[in-house]
């Protein structure tokens, strides 16, 4: 009798150190299964960080008006008033649109300066394609310029 039970528990015993065995490389499983989605999640939540600051370097709407608004904004910031503004169609380049803007202004170099400063740091990035600086009539400090800027529009992708 001694025999049988001793047989029945390596049996039973046998089976529990199976299904614990199972038991525990199921939980190795699932947190092998867990580290890799949650892996996963930090890169695409690093992707979607990264995606978010490059659309804020580009222009909101493909329009030549909507340009202009933002530029005579950064126009004020810098103490300039725009004497004549042309805007032209916007134009695709790749995958992009181009809006783009002639302008001309009459300041000090001085505020030019500060004007071409905040283009460079400007949120959506404004560019400059041309600029044509005369001196503005008899005064030495004041110039006439001429510039044409263009920003850059990502169209929505179709499914």
């Amino acid at each position: 009798s001694a025999v049988i039970v001793l047989a029945l528990t390596g049996y039973f015993g046998y089976d529990f150190y199976l299904n614990y065995q199972q038991g525990v490389s199921k939980i190795q499983e699932d947190f092998k299964t867990y580290r890799q989605t949650q892996e996963f999640r930090m890169q695409l939540a690093e992707s979607l960080r990264t995606t978010e600051a490059i659309r804020k370097r580009l222009a909101p709407e493909a329009t030549s008006e909507w340009l202009l608004e933002h530029v005579n904004a950064l126009a004020k910031e810098a103490g300039i008033d725009i004497t004549s503004a042309i805007p032209y169609p916007p134009r695709p380049v790749d995958s992009f649109i181009q809006p783009s803007v002639s302008l001309q202004v009459a300041t000090s170099y001085h505020r030019l300066g500060k004007f071409l400063s905040i283009l460079e740091s400007a949120q959506p990035v404004v560019r400059v394609d041309e600029m044509d600086i005369s001196r503005s009539g008899d005064a030495v400090r004041s110039a006439t310029v001429r510039l044409t800027l263009s920003t850059v529009y990502e169209p929505a992708l179709n499914p």
